[in-house]
């Protein structure tokens, strides 16, 4: 069996990449537009680009103003935006036995 070396390989899979553009469906909106429970209800762009806490302030500032207007619509008090857990994973990694 041939296989290609690492530089054609890398050129050959920009090439392929390259004609996927920034909004086709399985980049552009899993990336971006999607957010995902698991992720605090974030893109997993914004998490990868180190955007999560401006978007948590953001959030926070809305639903402050929105409980200084009408804080009788808030029975539980001041909302509080969800945070960022420290890992996600799809396929958690395997717990590693030691055999001494």
């Amino acid at each position: 069996m041939r296989h290609r070396s690492e530089p054609a390989r890398d050129a050959l899979a920009a090439k392929w990449m390259g004609g996927f553009g920034p909004n086709h469906f399985s980049l552009g909106i899993t990336t971006n537009i999607n957010h995902h429970t698991s992720l605090a209800l974030l893109s997993p762009a914004d998490v990868h680009y180190h955007r999560a806490q401006t978007v948590f302030q953001q959030r926070q500032d809305v639903m402050h103003a929105a409980y200084q207007k009408t804080p009788q619509r808030f029975v539980k008090g001041l909302p509080l935006p969800l945070q960022l857990p420290s890992a996600v994973w799809i396929h958690p990694p395997m717990p590693t036995t030691r055999c001494d």
